[in-house]
């Protein structure tokens, strides 16, 4: 038996993240480590780098994340 599906939505912030490694266009990792946060956010927001929210989740100096509308997933 497979493990349920379900559907959320999410809200919320994470703030003074160490970010040290992100994800090009083609899901290559990409060491970020010594570009300055002025020129990873201008990436992030061009969609030229990538990071993945679950791992900033527990690298962040402050955090709040508030999950909602849980529902099964229905194919």
């Amino acid at each position: 038996m497979a493990a349920p599906k379900i559907d959320l939505c999410f809200s919320g912030w994470i703030r003074g993240v160490e970010v040290t490694q992100a994800s090009n266009n083609k899901g290559k990792k990409v060491d970020v480590s010594k570009m300055s946060a002025k020129e990873l956010v201008r990436k992030l927001i061009a969609g030229k780098l990538f990071v993945s929210l679950g791992d900033l989740l527990y690298e962040g100096d402050d955090e709040e994340v508030e999950m909602f509308d849980f529902e099964e997933n229905l194919p």
